[in-house]
């Protein structure tokens, strides 16, 4: 009875990551390098005009948490009249805290190299004072992107 108690305590406290582990080891196959697209779904999505663009960011006396914050966005339109629903290529996979206005949470992310003609900065891009970008890669939810092209 304790062991059914501790892996269920175990399970709701962990629920986010556990999820983000089953959908990783389930649902991902890219390789480095591969090349990734913008979800068909993002498209059809007739209230969403862009896609969030995270980078990871760290403490610059390497005290702390690295976090993500969103710096930029790729407008769906501009993919649209380039007829491509290309992004950029797969780099890694991860489990990352991230923040949006003043909310923290934790999610699976993909880590893509992407070229910065699709970016636009997005208004509030303020770095927090203390950190700065732990690497050059970008950062998309895992549930944004595809395998494919979508826009032919």
């Amino acid at each position: 009875m304790i062991v059914i108690i501790a892996i269920a305590a175990v399970a709701y406290l962990k629920w986010d990551w556990l999820h983000a582990q089953y959908t990783h080891t389930t649902q991902v196959k890219f390789n480095k390098g591969d090349k990734v697209y913008v979800a068909k779904n993002r498209f059809e999505n007739e209230g969403m005009s862009s896609l969030g663009i995270f980078r990871l960011i760290k403490p610059t006396n390497n005290k702390g948490e690295s976090i993500l914050l969103i710096q930029n966005i790729v407008e769906l339109s501009k993919l649209k009249d380039h007829r491509s629903s290309y992004l950029g290529n797969y780099v890694a996979q991860g489990y990352y805290k991230f923040k949006v206005g003043d909310t923290q949470s934790k999610d699976s992310f993909l880590r893509l190299k992407i070229s910065p003609e699709l970016l636009t900065d997005v208004d509030d891009k303020a770095m927090p004072a203390g950190y700065n970008f732990a690497d050059s890669d970008y950062y998309v939810f895992e549930e944004s992107v595809g395998y494919s092209e979508v826009l032919k």
